[in-house]
């Protein structure tokens, strides 16, 4: 493939990732993970520690980062955190290219980078959970930034490059704990291959991942262990499904969908799979093979894929981590047959795989499911209503008018988290995670060592508010944690109750937040009001 067509089909890719960026963030569906990832992030910039101050359970880093840049994301709100968001996304889709084209063979850089580009950009489903505000965006850039120069460090001696690669590994994993099988890989992959051990790039990439690691968790786990465990850990672990049948099926689901969602890079891997078997490559060919690199994304993609479906509870975009790994690996390994074909005339073929490749990511994006849900409500029977307007919308003239009502507080009594964010409010201490705060079997003094709700806690908390406004959708009082099961009914009415000896009610706005549920609106009452001035 020529330069300048690789270079166009880049262009397209990178207009169609921009196209379907703007979208998601503009009309997606708001998830409630966006609101305390979010709020986190507020924490940080005004001084606070997650575990050590308030719940989080994921790697400290996000919200170190997201904090960092509060001053000018936390004006925008939501819309701010995802424009951020998909600012990462496209740094890794940058970085991923620039890994698909350095593990191409000699020639063949350009069509890795172009295939790797297609692959990855122009995929309506990673786009939607890379520019949704999660963990994913950030900690598939620092990946990719980290396989980038592990790359460099591998072929020569080039400390720097080994240990600035092994840090942005473990800052990958101090995002999410799960990436640390990445670092560890790698290192052990340098250290047994006898071409790269002679650079020493084990031990620099294995140093800067150690300092990556301890930057990220070394200060939390000695101010507060037993919260980062319980929330890295604990909290995770405690989530799942009863029985091995509705366990394997559960994870057979999360395969299938995975496999949906990047349907042209799977049946890519697939046809190199045949190819491979049909045709493989003769010993003359050796010496024109992809570098060795490519079987390290493979190793790689695949362990991370396997430590995600390990989960209790497998959710499939869990793998959104693992879609730039396999992406570079089909980018390089496709590269790599075609230039042991080129003899046979296949070096002519690559601008026209290019574009099939890129015709046929065009029509899965646009012809998938997810789309429908940026302008339907759902389904009533057999009619598909339209939304009145946009969720994110929604929560902004919502916020708003909550701001205005609450008077000049700073606290808004709620378990919807992106509300108070939109809000540019706080919310109690204790229901940080939002409706993930809610934890009826711990103790008291567990729930208050790991800043959390157990029943008395919240049912103290909802007698006692003095926030002047109160805001609860079908969310809010209905999730038991960490195994995330409903709160028994005659539970929520108990909550709901003490919730009305403060509160009365003010309003009530329908198809709001995650999973468009009715939001209900509350005033502290009269009496109430004077006794809290």
């Amino acid at each position: 493939m020529t330069r300048t067509r690789a270079i166009a089909l880049m262009l397209a890719a990178a207009a169609m990732w921009l196209v379907l960026g703007v979208l998601n963030v503009h009309l997606a569906d708001l998830n409630q993970d966006e609101g305390w990832y979010l709020y986190a992030a507020g924490e940080v910039a005004e001084g606070r520690w997650p575990f050590v101050d308030f719940a989080y359970t994921q790697g400290p880093v996000m919200p170190a980062v997201y904090g960092a840049l509060h001053g000018w994301m936390g004006s925008y709100g939501v819309e701010g955190g995802r424009w951020l968001t998909l600012g990462w996304g496209g740094a890794a889709l940058v970085l991923a290219c620039v890994l698909g084209g350095r593990v191409s063979p000699v020639g063949w850089g350009w069509f890795g980078a172009a295939v790797t580009a297609i692959l990855l950009g122009v995929n309506v489903y990673h786009s939607a959970y890379t520019s949704t505000v999660k963990t994913y965006a950030l900690c598939t850039a620092l990946l990719m930034g980290g396989m980038v120069l592990v790359r460099a460090a591998a072929s020569v001696r080039r400390p720097w490059f080994g240990i600035l690669g092994g840090l942005l590994l473990g800052l990958a994993a101090g995002t999410r704990l799960s990436a640390g099988i990445v670092l560890a890989i790698v290192c052990f992959s340098l250290l047994f291959r006898p071409a790269w051990r002679r650079t020493h790039a084990w031990f620099f990439v294995g140093l800067g991942g150690a300092a990556g690691l301890t930057l990220a968790y070394g200060p939390f786990l000695f101010a507060a262990p037993e919260a980062v465990r319980f929330g890295l850990l604990e909290y995770h672990g405690a989530r799942g499904v009863e029985g091995t049948g509705a366990a394997l099926m559960l994870k057979a689901g999360s395969v299938s969908r995975f496999a949906g969602a990047y349907f042209v890079a799977a049946c890519t891997a697939v046809a190199l799979l045949l190819l491979a078997v049909l045709r493989p490559a003769k010993k003359s060919d050796a010496s024109a093979g992809p570098p060795s690199l490519t079987g390290l994304l493979w190793g790689c993609g695949l362990a991370l894929f396997l430590v995600h479906l390990s989960a209790p509870f497998p959710y499939d975009d869990y793998q959104v981590v693992t879609a730039p790994l396999f992406c570079t690996a089909i980018a390089g390994s496709l590269a790599g047959w075609m230039s042991r074909r080129a003899g046979e005339g296949m070096g002519g073929w690559a601008g026209w795989v290019g574009s099939l490749l890129l015709v046929t990511c065009i029509g899965a994006a646009f012809s998938s499911p997810i789309n429908q849900n940026w302008v339907l409500s759902g389904r009533d029977v057999i009619w598909w209503p339209m939304k009145e307007e946009a969720p994110l919308r929604r929560l902004q003239w919502v916020g708003a008018e909550v701001r205005e009502a609450s008077g000049g507080a700073d606290v808004l009594l709620t378990q919807d988290t992106y509300l108070a964010v939109e809000a540019g409010l706080r919310v109690p201490s204790g229901l940080e995670m939002g409706p993930f705060s809610y934890h009826p079997g711990l103790s008291t003094e567990e729930a208050e060592a790991l800043h959390l709700m157990n029943r008395e806690r919240m049912l103290e908390l909802l007698r006692t508010s003095t926030a002047p406004v109160a805001a609860f959708s079908e969310y809010g009082l209905a999730i038991a944690s960490p195994a995330i099961e409903r709160v028994p009914p005659e539970e929520r009415a108990e909550l709901e109750s003490a919730l009305l000896q403060r509160y009365e009610p003010w309003k009530e706005i329908s198809e709001f937040g995650q999973g468009l549920t009715d939001l209900r609106l509350y005033r502290l009452r009269s009496d109430d009001v004077e006794a809290a001035e």
